[in-house]
Formats: structure tokens, C-alpha cells, sequence
């Protein structure tokens, strides 16, 4: 009760529980009654979903995981590497986007939909920007751009560090009662009992979209991404070179985010990489050199679904601190596990000798020799609760200086790129046949 008490779900069972403890208990075990009377009364006060003491779920190896953070904590942290002259541009940039903002009203703009849209799937950020510079942003092409800033004008690693702090930081705030009972799902996601793991889910698909638009675009009026600088010219001479430079952007961004451990995004980029709407621009991909095909099959080798994604989960068994996991592959996890297995299962009694029958010999027994009777099903809340703590495991901080103005252009991107895919489903492929019509 200190620990796991959810006051709005499990108050229905505390008079039971006070009158066992003023009952049965108080004739047993007058202290442990005590103790039950005053726990009783304590999670009446607290918060709803806080605890009196604060526990992970244990799992095989926390103990080493948590001296493995103590030990991270010690460490340096890292600098940001992001320029002045950068951060005041992308200053410019939102400021500049701000000043562009109307009165007018989000919910009347037909494009707030996709504002909309991109809420349900877990955008929360938007508390970092004004809502009107977002609803100018949506609404704005390469105006946005008009200072210059250019995602090729920024360093791979700079982009990674950014989204390891971004995936970080909603990771770390997930709680156990967000994973239960497929609260996570789409059928349960209006009851809003998941906010942080439908952020996570949404900031990558916004992530995803990103990466298609600033490939796709290039060369294109509609380019989020280039600047108006001479060397990432707009013309269609250019363009494909533009293309190549950003496939090769992301697979650099990728492979930073192996070594820092950021496999939620690291699998997001990969993915979208390998999206129809990328892998068929051939004549882009024949320009690549073979450096950067080299890396981003290896990329591909790490997120391989085969086996169930075998060379990912014996990767993540071999995990330093901090670590940002795929978030996918547990919510597949939990809900294989909760939707495969009843919550109780049934075992079978000898009538003759009261012992508990085997399944395979109770099948082989007569109906009249056993009494069935249904029992929890444990091993199925067990192997929740390993799925659970495994996450906790996970949740420990980078040792990392953010940089807000980066921060803030970096999502503005991702979200105008979703509302875009959102308004408009095939304009990524629309484009793709665009750059390279079909042969």
C-alpha cells in the first residue's frame, strides 16, 4: 500500500481491508494491524497516483542498474555545442514567425485539424511555444526560412542531443499506471490515463514526417528545411545533390543516436528512411557514397524485426546509462501479454485426494473425479509487472545541456510536417513521384 495505492482506483477496496485489519488481524497480529490502520489512513492524503514510498518494480539486474546511475550522476555533464550565432537565428526564426500570427482563432483555421490531430497522438509540448506561433508556423512554408536556417547548418550531433533530451525527458515521466490494462491503447485513449506514452507515440510520428519532408522537398517551393544560402541552393540542378546531402544528414543523425543510446528515435528515423516514399528515389540513393550505405545497413541490422526483433533486444540486454528504448516494442509486449492470457485461469482438484491435478493429467481424468475451480492467473501480471519494471530501469536523465532555441525550431518542424502528412496523406508520395516520376 506505501508503494503501488492508486487512490482512484483501489479506494473501493479500502473498507475491506480496515475491517480485516480491525477483525481477523487485530486477534493475530495486533502490530500488523496497527501498521494497516495508520497505511490506511495515510493513502487517504496523498496525491492520487503518488505514493507514500516511492519503489520501482524489481527486475533482474536493477540493483546493478541502479549503482550504474549513481555512477552516471558523477559523470560531466555534456556542453552544448550549438553556436551563438545559431541559437540566435533560430531565435529570429520563431520571433519572426510570431510576428507573422493573426488574431484569428486556431479552431476556425482549416488547418487546426491537423493541430487536432497531432494532440491526440501525444503532442503535449506545445506549453514550450505559444499556441499562435504554432498556428503560423502550420500555415507557412518557406517564409519561415527567411533568416536563413537551414537544417544541413546544423550539426548531426546537435539534432541527436536534441532529440535525446526530447525522447528523455517524456520517457522518464511514464508511469506504471499507464501500461496497465491497455491504458495506452487506442480504444482507451480518450479516457486520457496515458498522457505521457501518447506524447512519446506522437513525437515520433511527428519525427517521421519530419524526416520524410525535409528529403521530399528539396528542391521544392515547399521546403521547411533549406535556407536561402547559396550552397543549399533551391533549383532543380541542385536538388537532387540536396537530397543526397539529407539522406546523408539523417544517417549521420542515426548513427549519433546509437551512441547515445536513443533507440526510440534511432528506430523512427531508420523507419522512415526505409518508407516507400524514400527507398524509391534510386537515383538518390546511387548517389550516396557507399560510406553512409555502409552505416545505415548497419543501422538497419540493429532495428531488423526479424525474430522479434532478436539483435535489438540482445542489444538493449547490453545497455549503459542513460538509455532511451523503443517504446513500440513494449506497448506490442504489454499487449500481447495482456490480451493473450485471460486474468484467471483454472486448475483442477482431486476429489479424491483434495491434491491439485496437473492440465495434462486432469484432461486424462474423469469429470466426476476433479472439481474445477478458477484461480488469478499470476504468471500473466508477473510478466506485466517484468515488462514495467524493465522500463523503470530506463528511466535515468541524460547529463546533457539542452539548447531551447534548437529545441523549439527542431519541433515546430516535426509538428508543421505532421500537420501537413495529417491534411494531406499522400503529398509525401506525391512529391516522391515528383522528384523521380516513375521510370
Amino acid at each position: 500500500m506505501e508503494s503501488y495505492w492508486k487512490q482512484s482506483i483501489d479506494v473501493v477496496v479500502l473498507p475491506q481491508i480496515v475491517n480485516f485489519a480491525n477483525s481477523n488481524l487485530l486477534t493475530g497480529t495486533p502490530n500488523a494491524s496497527a501498521v494497516l490502520n495508520d497505511l490506511a489512513a495515510k493513502v487517504q492524503l496523498i496525491k492520487d497516483g503518488d505514493s507514500i514510498v516511492p519503489r520501482s518494480i524489481p527486475v533482474p539486474g536493477s540493483h546493478s542498474t541502479r549503482m550504474a546511475a549513481l555512477a552516471y550522476s558523477q559523470k560531466s555533464i555534456m556542453s552544448s555545442t550549438v553556436s551563438r550565432h545559431l541559437a540566435s537565428l533560430l531565435t529570429k526564426a520563431a520571433s519572426q514567425v510570431e510576428n507573422q500570427s493573426t488574431a484569428q482563432d486556431v479552431a476556425a483555421d482549416p488547418k487546426s485539424a491537423a493541430l487536432e490531430e497531432s494532440a491526440k497522438a501525444g503532442s503535449t509540448w506545445s506549453r514550450m511555444v505559444k499556441s499562435n506561433t504554432l498556428s503560423s508556423l502550420a500555415n507557412s512554408s518557406s517564409s519561415s526560412n527567411a533568416v536563413g536556417v537551414s537544417i544541413l547548418d546544423i550539426e548531426p550531433a546537435d539534432i541527436a542531443r536534441q532529440l535525446c533530451l526530447i525522447d528523455n525527458s517524456i520517457f522518464c515521466r511514464i508511469k506504471p499506471e499507464e501500461l496497465i490494462d491497455l491504458n495506452f491503447s487506442l480504444k482507451r485513449r480518450h479516457l486520457g490515463l496515458a498522457p505521457n506514452v501518447v506524447e512519446m507515440t506522437g513525437n515520433s510520428n511527428q519525427l517521421s514526417s519530419f524526416v520524410g519532408e525535409t528529403i521530399l522537398s528539396a528542391g521544392s517551393n515547399h521546403n521547411p528545411s533549406n535556407s536561402n544560402h547559396s550552397n543549399h541552393s533551391n533549383t532543380n540542378d541542385n536538388s537532387p545533390k540536396i537530397r543526397r546531402n539529407l539522406i546523408k544528414y539523417w544517417i549521420k543523425v542515426a548513427d549519433k543516436l546509437k551512441e547515445y543510446h536513443n533507440y526510440n528515435s534511432l528506430m523512427t528515423i531508420v523507419f522512415a528512411l526505409q518508407s516507400v516514399n524514400i527507398m524509391r528515389l534510386k537515383r538518390t540513393w546511387e548517389m550516396v557514397p557507399d560510406k553512409y550505405i555502409t552505416i545505415f545497413q548497419e543501422l538497419k541490422a540493429v532495428v531488423a524485426m526479424e525474430k522479434n526483433y532478436a539483435t535489438y533486444r540482445a542489444l538493449l540486454r547490453t545497455y549503459d546509462i542513460p538509455t532511451v528504448p523503443y517504446l513500440g516494442i513494449y506497448l506490442t509486449d504489454l499487449t500481447f501479454v495482456m490480451e493473450g492470457n485471460s486474468t484467471h485461469r483454472p486448475i483442477y482438484v482431486s476429489e479424491e485426494t483434495g491434491k491439485i491435478i496437473m492440465p495434462a493429467s486432469a484432461e486424462e481424468s474423469e469429470k466426476s473425479q476433479r472439481t474445477d475451480l478458477m484461480v488469478v492467473n499470476f504468471d500473466r501480471y508477473e510478466r506485466t509487472a517484468k515488462i514495467i519494471g524493465e522500463i523503470q530501469t530506463f528511466q535515468v536523465g541524460y547529463r546533457m545541456v539542452g539548447s531551447p532555441e534548437l529545441q523549439v525550431w527542431l519541433k515546430a518542424g516535426m509538428l508543421r510536417a505532421f500537420q501537413n502528412a495529417t491534411n494531406d496523406q499522400n503529398s509525401l508520395w506525391r512529391r516522391s513521384c515528383i522528384v523521380e516520376p516513375k521510370e
